[in-house]
């Protein structure tokens, strides 16, 4: 049928078809040039993953042999059999039962940099994360990192838990924002805040000043 009716156009109506449909083909894919030239210089313009900081971080104060934590996923259930991760986070409360192999990302993304890996608490020492999920180990990190002194660097959402199970004390802490990074999704940004919780000890060190009387605090480390 397409066949007869392109038959019956005249040379100027199949012309101006060819034409149209060009112009379609250039209007679309010049959507997707668009969202690429604009990743690109969103990448370029600001840090996409935190990792280039938490290193920058560690160097600058010399803390590759210093003791450092990532906080770890909770997975809710009723029974240390039912450990299979269902995409729930848990903040707390007696249903909460926690698995150490997933711990929070930045120390492994800052890996890379260094010749160790810097997460203490990582399963077997591994420098990724890995899928299975070891029955029990959990129950056994928690008692053999309760006697660890605390760390330098502590990378996790605050929960009294993260602190509490081991006796650290919040107030030895502050909190550092130490980095914004800006993710492009096609003409749009998401901004996102990284911090850490750093011994007030160790922010002398690395910042050759007193922490601040406060809770949180935000540097600069470029």
């Amino acid at each position: 049928m397409g066949g007869r009716l392109s038959l019956r156009m005249s040379q100027r109506d199949r012309s101006l078809v060819v034409g149209i449909g060009k112009c379609l083909g250039v209007l679309l894919l010049s959507i997707s040039v668009y969202w690429n030239v604009f990743a690109c210089v969103t990448d370029v313009l600001y840090p996409y993953s935190q990792a280039r900081a938490v290193a920058s971080l560690i160097k600058r104060g010399n803390l590759q042999g210093e003791r450092m934590m990532s906080g770890w996923s909770r997975l809710p259930a009723t029974k240390k059999q039912q450990q299979e991760w269902q995409g729930t986070y848990c903040g707390g409360g007696d249903d909460c039962i926690d698995f150490t192999t997933w711990i929070a990302p930045e120390l492994i993304l800052a890996n890379p940099y260094f010749s160790k890996n810097l997460a203490s608490n990582s399963l077997n020492d591994l420098s990724y994360l890995p899928l299975y999920q070891p029955a029990g180990q959990a129950e056994k990190d928690l008692e053999s990192w309760k006697g660890e002194e605390e760390p330098a660097l502590y990378f996790t959402r605050f929960q009294p838990f993260y602190f509490r199970e081991f006796g650290y004390d919040r107030d030895d802490y502050i909190k550092v924002n130490y980095v914004r990074i800006v993710r492009p999704w096609k003409d749009q940004r998401s901004v996102s805040t990284c911090s850490v919780y750093m011994r007030r000890d160790v922010y002398r060190k690395v910042f050759h000043k007193d922490a601040p009387n406060t809770l949180t605090v935000d540097v600069d480390i470029s």
